[in-house]
Parts: C-alpha cells; sequence; structure tokens
C-alpha cells in the first residue's frame, strides 16, 4: 500500500479546523456589517466597530462550531448514521414546548417575587417537571402525526404543520421579548441571530468544498487569530467599545453582559469591556461616580481631580453675593452652606436673593422641645396619582387631610428609582454609595453605618420600625438603632402577592401605644409596601381598568389603611407635639415615555414623588419655590429632634416645613445606573452617561413641559451650559 506524503495530505484534524475557521469568519463579517453600522449612529468608529464585532462572534461561534461538531458524532453514535424524520420532528416539538414553558415560567418568577434564592430553586424544580411533560406531549403529537399518515394524509402537510408547532413558541417568546422590553435593543439583537441562523443553515457546517480548502489553508486560521488579537485588543483600548455597546443588537448585547461579569466592587461599572472602572477595588469610584472636587481622588474615572468645586461653577462676579444672606448649612458647619449659596447665586441670576431660615428663637414654644417624629414610607407612590397632588381620583383623601394643617411640597424628587437607591438614605441618611454596606444585590447595612435611628437613640429618643418589604429586616442591618423592629407583616403576607397594608398599619398601632408609654420623645418609621408591582384591585376603590387602575386601587386602599393610623394619632395626648412626614419613596412608570415600571429610568412620573410634613402650630400651604429631595428627610427630623446630622448630605426642610416659602434650595439630583438628573426648577438636565466620549445631554423646562416631551438642548444653550456645569460640580 502507497503511503502518501505527510507534505501532500493535511492532517484531517487540521483540516477540520480550518473548515471552522473559515465558516466562523463569513458569519462573523455578516453579523459585524450591522453592528457596524449601529456603531456610526452611537457616535464610534465603523472601522473599529466592525474589527470588535468580528472578534465577538467568532468567540461566539468557534466553540459553538466545536460542540456542534462533538455532540453530532455523540449523538449519532446513539441513534445511528441516520435520524429518522419522526426523531428529528420529535427532537425539535420537544425544544420548542420546553423553551416556550421555561420562558413562561421564568416571567411569572420575576413578576412574583425578588427573592432569587427561592425563585431559584422553583424554577429548578418546576423546570424539570416542565421539560419531562414536554418530552411526552412531543411524543404524542409525534405518534398521532404517524397515525393520520397511516390514514392517507398527504406528508406535506404534515410537514407543514409539524414545522409550524416548533416554530410557533420560539415566535411566541420573540414576541413577548419585544412588546416586554426595549423594542430597538430586542429586535437588534434577534436581527443579528437571524443572519447568524441563516449563515448557519446556507453553510451547513460542511467542510469546505476541495477548491476552497488551498485558500482556506493558509488564510483562515491565521486571519482567525488576527481578528480574535485585534478585535479584544480594541474592546480593551478603544472608546469605540462604548458605542458598540450602546448601538445594541447581538454583540452590544454580549459586551454589556461581559461588562458586568467583570464589576467585581458591586458599583455597576466594570474594569473591562468598555466599562472603565478605574478601581475595582474601591465601589465609591466609577465612571459617572460622585467627584469630590479637590480631595485627590479620581472618583469618576475622567483622568483628573477637579482643583475645587466653585471654580467650574461661578460664570462671573455678582457684587450682590457679598450681601446675600447665607443660609444656615445642613452640616452646621457654615461651609456647606457658603458654597450653596454662592453656587446659587452664580448659576440661578434670574432667582433673587432668598431669606435665611428661622432660628430657633422665632420657633413656636411647643417645638424648643423634642418632638414625637412619625415617618411614613410609601413604597412606589409617584405624586401625580395622589389627589392631595391634583389627580382627578380621589386616591388620597387621607392625606389630604393631613395636608390641611401640612406644608406640601410640590417639587419632590427621589434621589434614585431603584428600591436600593431610593430607600437607604431613609435608614442611613447617606446615599446607598456612601453607606457602609456588603456587596449583595440586596445589601446589608454594616454595624460602622451611623444610621438615623442611632442618631436619634443618643438623642434621647425611643426609636421603632415597621417594615413591609423582604430586604427591609433585622439580618439586613435596618433594625440598628431601633429599640423595637417588627417585619411581621411580610412574614405573614407576602408583599408581592397579598396585601400587607392593614397588617402593618395593626402593628404600628401597637407600637405606637408601646412606644408613647415612654416619657421619652418617639421615633415611628412605617414602610408601606402595597403599591409596588403586583398590583391588587380592593373592593370600594375602584379608579378604572388595566394597570393603571389597579395601581390606583392600591394607593386607595394604603390611604385608608395610613387614615386608621393618622386618627389613631389624632385622638392621642401626645398628637400636639408630633411631626409628620410622609413621602413616596419613587414612582412607577405606565408607558408614558414606551417604559414601564421603575430603577432604570430618570422619568418624572418615576421620580417625582409625594412628600408632605405636618408641624403642630405651623403655616400650612406649599412649597414650590425649588425642588427638594427624599435625601433630605433625614436631615430634617434630625434637625427637629435636635440629633447630630454632621455628615449628611441632605438639607433640612425645617423651614419650609414651618411655611417659610421663601427659604432657598440648591439642585437636586437623582441617579440610576448609567443616567442621571439635575434640576434647578423649573429646568431639568437629564444625562445618559458615556464610558468613551460625550455624555447625552437633555434639556427639559418642567413648568412649560411637565411630561418631558420637548428637548430644549439645541434651543437653550445658555440655559443647557449653565444645568451642565451644575452636574458636573457635584458629579
Amino acid at each position: 500500500m502507497e503511503n502518501t506524503p505527510q507534505s501532500e495530505t493535511e492532517p484531517p484534524r487540521y483540516v477540520g479546523m480550518v473548515s471552522m475557521c473559515a465558516m466562523a469568519l463569513v458569519g462573523a463579517v455578516v453579523v459585524a456589517l450591522p453592528s457596524a453600522y449601529r456603531t456610526v449612529r452611537s457616535g464610534g468608529s465603523a472601522l473599529d466597530g466592525f474589527v470588535m464585532a468580528m472578534a465577538v462572534v467568532l468567540t461566539l461561534l468557534l466553540p459553538l462550531a466545536w460542540l456542534k461538531t462533538k455532540a453530532a458524532r455523540g449523538f449519532r453514535a446513539v441513534v445511528g448514521p441516520h435520524v429518522s424524520r419522526a426523531l428529528g420532528a420529535g427532537l425539535g416539538l420537544w425544544v420548542s414546548l420546553g423553551s416556550l414553558g421555561l420562558f413562561a415560567l421564568a416571567t411569572v418568577l420575576k413578576h412574583r417575587t425578588h427573592h432569587r434564592g427561592l425563585g431559584g430553586a422553583t424554577f429548578g424544580v418546576f423546570g424539570v417537571g416542565w421539560m419531562v411533560l414536554s418530552a411526552v406531549m412531543a411524543a404524542r403529537l409525534v405518534s398521532f402525526g404517524r397515525g393520520l399518515l397511516k390514514r392517507g394524509t398527504s406528508p406535506s402537510l404534515i410537514q407543514g404543520a409539524s414545522a409550524l408547532l416548533v416554530a410557533l413558541p420560539v415566535g411566541l417568546m420573540m414576541a413577548a421579548l419585544v412588546m416586554t422590553h426595549n423594542p430597538g435593543l430586542v429586535l437588534g439583537a434577534l436581527f443579528d441571530l437571524a443572519l447568524l441562523w441563516l449563515v448557519v443553515l446556507a453553510l451547513g457546517w460542511r467542510p469546505l468544498p476541495s477548491s476552497m480548502q488551498k485558500v482556506a489553508r493558509y488564510l483562515a486560521l491565521p486571519l482567525t487569530v488576527a481578528v480574535l488579537l485585534v478585535g479584544w485588543f480594541r474592546v480593551e483600548r478603544s472608546p469605540t467599545a462604548g458605542a458598540v455597546k450602546q448601538g445594541g443588537g447581538l454583540v452590544g448585547a454580549v459586551l454589556s453582559a461581559m461588562e458586568l461579569w467583570s464589576d467585581r466592587d458591586g458599583d455597576g461599572r466594570g474594569a473591562h469591556f468598555g466599562g472603565g472602572d478605574c478601581d475595582e477595588g474601591d465601589p465609591t469610584r466609577f465612571p459617572g461616580a460622585q467627584e469630590i472636587a479637590g480631595d485627590g481622588i479620581d472618583s469618576d474615572c475622567d483622568g483628573s481631580d477637579p482643583p475645587g468645586a466653585l471654580a467650574s461653577v461661578v460664570i462671573a462676579p455678582d457684587p450682590a453675593a457679598a450681601t446675600a444672606p447665607v443660609p444656615a448649612a445642613p452640616n452646621g458647619t457654615g461651609t456647606v452652606a457658603a458654597a450653596a449659596s454662592t453656587t446659587t447665586t452664580a448659576t440661578s441670576t434670574a432667582t433673587p436673593a432668598l431669606a435665611a431660615p428661622p432660628t430657633a428663637s422665632t420657633l413656636p414654644a411647643r417645638l424648643l422641645d423634642k418632638p414625637d417624629i412619625i415617618l411614613v414610607t410609601l413604597d412606589t407612590v409617584r405624586a401625580d396619582h395622589t389627589s392631595v397632588y391634583g389627580y382627578a381620583h380621589k386616591t388620597t383623601p387621607n392625606l389630604e387631610k393631613l395636608a390641611k394643617n401640612a406644608v406640601v411640597f410640590e417639587h419632590c424628587y427621589a434621589i434614585g428609582t431603584s428600591s436600593q437607591r431610593a430607600l437607604m438614605p431613609i435608614a442611613s441618611g447617606l446615599p446607598l454609595s456612601d453607606t457602609p454596606h456588603s456587596r449583595r444585590e440586596w445589601p446589608r447595612i454594616k454595624e460602622d453605618a451611623d444610621t438615623v435611628a442611632e442618631r436619634l437613640q443618643r438623642a434621647g429618643y425611643t426609636t421603632g420600625a415597621v417594615s413591609s418589604f423582604t430586604w427591609l429586616r433585622k439580618d439586613r442591618g435596618f433594625n440598628q438603632g431601633f429599640d423595637q423592629f417588627d417585619e411581621s407583616p411580610f412574614r405573614d403576607h407576602h408583599p408581592e402577592r397579598k396585601s400587607t397594608g392593614k397588617a402593618a398599619i395593626d402593628s404600628a398601632i401597637a407600637m405606637y401605644d408601646t412606644l408613647s408609654k415612654s416619657d421619652k420623645p418617639l421615633y415611628l418609621w412605617v414602610h408601606l409596601f402595597d403599591a409596588h408591582s403586583l398590583y391588587l384591585r380592593h373592593d370600594g376603590f375602584k379608579f378604572g381598568r388595566g394597570e393603571v387602575g389597579a395601581y390606583d386601587s392600591e394607593l386607595g386602599y394604603l390611604d385608608n389603611q395610613l387614615g386608621r393610623l393618622i386618627d389613631k394619632l389624632h385622638n392621642s395626648e401626645r398628637s400636639k407635639r408630633t411631626i409628620w412626614i410622609v413621602h413616596g419613596s419613587h414612582g412607577e412608570g405606565f408607558g408614558e415615555h414606551d417604559r414601564k415600571g421603575h430603577g432604570v429610568y430618570l422619568f418624572e412620573e418615576m421620580i417625582h414623588v409625594p412628600l408632605i410634613i405636618a408641624v403642630p402650630g405651623a403655616r400650612a400651604g406649599g412649597y414650590a419655590a425649588r425642588a427638594v429631595s427624599t435625601l433630605d428627610i433625614p436631615a430634617t427630623l434630625l434637625d427637629f429632634a435636635d440629633a447630630p446630622r454632621d455628615s449628611l448630605p441632605g438639607t433640612t426642610l425645617r423651614a419650609q416645613a414651618q411655611g417659610n416659602k421663601d427659604v432657598s434650595h440648591a439642585p437636586v439630583r437623582s441617579y440610576a445606573r448609567g443616567r442621571a438628573v439635575v434640576i434647578d426648577w423649573p429646568w431639568k438636565l437629564s444625562v445618559l452617561k458615556r464610558s468613551r466620549g460625550k455624555d447625552r445631554l437633555l434639556l427639559f423646562d418642567l413648568s412649560q413641559d411637565p411630561k418631558e416631551l420637548h428637548d430644549l438642548s439645541a434651543d437653550r444653550p445658555d440655559d443647557l451650559k449653565r444645568m451642565n456645569r451644575l452636574y458636573r460640580s457635584h458629579k
């Protein structure tokens, strides 16, 4: 037998590798073309985007091609060299039905519970059961098809019906993704996947024709290696990586997921794959973080630390600034107050000089002693769906009664739209990023945090809290500083399946009875969760159909329950020394900007929340001169309690709550991942942060455009520059 020289014939393994590389290159080129187009639209380089997309797709295709080859060999070893049509149809039906069921199960669990451990265990148990059931159904369908064939039914008809049954679940899943997520991003990824699938089908993942193997032998493998090396190098080094991610599609989704995987310090930005995090050991340093000018630390990873907070804000000297009254500083030192006064004068020339807050000697005599403080947090309650803020439906009549002897803050904004960002400051007094906490998604407050309740305890208060949310619990550190902490409302009633409002108010009334027996002033924090999804309809509270009607029904029910606590305290002997602070944690979207829910975006419907402060003997009314923040609530209640509020970033609203409508307030901010807003009423600057390149800026006049429909950034360049300087001076 004549031996063939090694130089004339390539080893089969090498030929197979060359074939896989050639096929993967073709698929990568096809998918990289639309990705390059999207990159250009996002402000990046087309060539860079094309090369990076090629590298990402090759990284996906090469392992899949290898696995496909190995799986095909194992499959043939089990079923034989020839696969019957019945077996192929059965496997297709099984995978399709199983995928649809798992998709539906995951969707239900996502909307029903935020408990990852319970959700994961439920998905695993029921997922296995569904896959077994899907196999049984697929076998029955194949058996039914065989019976039709024996009765003389056309094979083409049966094949078409089988293909439809396989494709229909996939189509339903795609439609659900498009309708429930960002249509542009989802459609882009689906389009790329469809292109890739067509290329795979066209090429068949078969060995290359002999006429092309000679060319591929010398070019495919080295070209694949070169594209992978250059492409991934550019992902790490090129500013275009951010534009590739923003462009979306399959490549953008992969890079975004890999960036989050590289996030080791839990700040939401990774150090690799275009994330730009300059310190993965410090969760306070990442692109878009708040920059403290002059501290020698580059917090926002832009490569520099500003020399001073005011240098980039002051536009021109103002002679009136020297004689303008300086309001009391939030931290009691005078430093912050001076900076805020200078900033307001320099950046808001249309706003006249405002009076300083009243001193303690001008306050009602009864408030010179420490008052009782009731803090009520209404989770996921947006201001414009409460009748106290003018909503057409009477959703909050009890809040209206309270507001008759209170100050309503017309422009109050949540510090963030995720529960973590919105609720952490109420407990710690600090933003989530500044609060000592663990790196879990639902973090634990560390013991070295000086919470609001601990400060009140040191000021002589007896303290209690009622929680109806599974995150606000003892083992997550939220009981620090509380003499009593009751989490039975969510222990006894699942907060995302049943109403917890009645149980929470029952607990609050019982806790008040206990705390009020002491001679000490009391602080009671009541958290009410019911307005959070899942929305339930309640008898006697019908405000319309659909999801919005159910949400309004929750508000009506919640207000009715809160009314019991209001009535209870109104009849108490301590009512004349009780201060009420009622606020929303964040809002909720119902498609106003093609977005639903909360946690990601910073539109008005998601951050404008109610804030009502009732002070005995104070002048009732409204405060609309400036915007305020939920971050101000801890400083305000500590000020009333004469408790230490040093190091807290919020500004006390004590003067406004006592009826002084002319008190100034610095611009307020709200944050979400990759987004921020600055509100210097009535102007609102929305910032879409980009890891590389310029941020996208949108400007709105909320007094004329409360629904944020008209971007004025091109029409009002001076106001845009002023607001951008405000944003960058306190990033």
